[in-house]
C-alpha cells in the first residue's frame, strides 16, 4: 500500500504530495519488507526522474535486479524439480538450461517443445 501511495502522490491529477512524502512512503515500504522488489523499482524511478540522481537510482534498480535474480533462481530450481517427476526422460541440466534461456529470451526456445 505504501508503494501505491507513493505512485498516487506522484501521478494522480489531484495529488498534492511532496517529493519527501513520496520518498518516505517508498522507504517505509522497504523498511517493512526489504525484499519488496516493486518498492526498489519505484524508488529507482523516483531517484532518477524526480531527484535527478542516477547513482541512487542505479543502486535501487540493482537491488531490485538482485532480488529478482534470487527469486528466478528459486523458481527455476523448483520447475526443474517438478519436471524431473513429470519428464524423467529429460536431463535436469537440459531442463535448467531451457528455463534459463526462456527467462533471458522472454519466450520459448526454438526447436524445443514448450514445457508448461
Amino acid at each position: 500500500m505504501l508503494v501505491r501511495k507513493a505512485i498516487l502522490l506522484q501521478f494522480e491529477d489531484t495529488a498534492d504530495g511532496t517529493p519527501q512524502e513520496v520518498e518516505a512512503a517508498l522507504e517505509a515500504a522497504i523498511e517493512r519488507d526489504d525484499n519488496y522488489i516493486e518498492a526498489y523499482i519505484e524508488l529507482g524511478h523516483y531517484y532518477f526522474a524526480v531527484q535527478d540522481n542516477a547513482q541512487r537510482a542505479r543502486s535501487s534498480f540493482l537491488k531490485a535486479l538482485n532480488l529478482l535474480r534470487d527469486m528466478n533462481v528459486e523458481i527455476i530450481r523448483c520447475l526443474v524439480e517438478c519436471d524431473e517427476e513429470l519428464h524423467p526422460e529429460i536431463d535436469p541440466a537440459e531442463l535448467k538450461a531451457t528455463y534459463e534461456r526462456k527467462l533471458l529470451n522472454n519466450g520459448g526456445v526454438e526447436g524445443r517443445p514448450e514445457i508448461e
